[in-house]
């Protein structure tokens, strides 16, 4: 299995392998030189095949969320703002803090 970069037969860039083979034999790359995004060419004498690079090739397609996974982002969202309250008030609460000692250390100090 290829694992470093291929210089690309079509482009003559170098891209790197899709970690897949194809027919079981022959290594592939995408490349975005090659259209449509998905077509094929082999080349037997490199030991390569080339796919045409887009959206199902080396691009993930987009999906919709589930309920599950939307769910999931939401509270992790208000995790977020959670915390950001929380520190926000701690530091209200600590200055708070710090000037009634202030004012009490002032008060004991003849």
């Amino acid at each position: 299995m290829l694992t470093a970069p291929v210089d690309c037969p079509v482009c003559g860039k170098s891209h790197s392998s899709l970690g897949t083979r194809l027919g079981g034999a022959l290594p592939a790359i995408a490349c975005p030189k090659l259209t449509p995004t998905g077509t094929v060419r082999a080349f037997p004498l490199d030991n390569l095949a080339v796919i045409g690079a887009g959206e199902g090739v080396d691009v993930p397609r987009p999906r919709e969320l589930s309920i599950a996974e939307k769910q999931n982002e939401l509270v992790r969202m208000q995790q977020e703002i959670d915390k950001a309250e929380a520190t926000k008030r701690i530091a209200e609460a600590a200055k708070e803090i710090e000037k009634k000692h202030a004012a009490l250390a002032g008060k004991q100090s003849p």
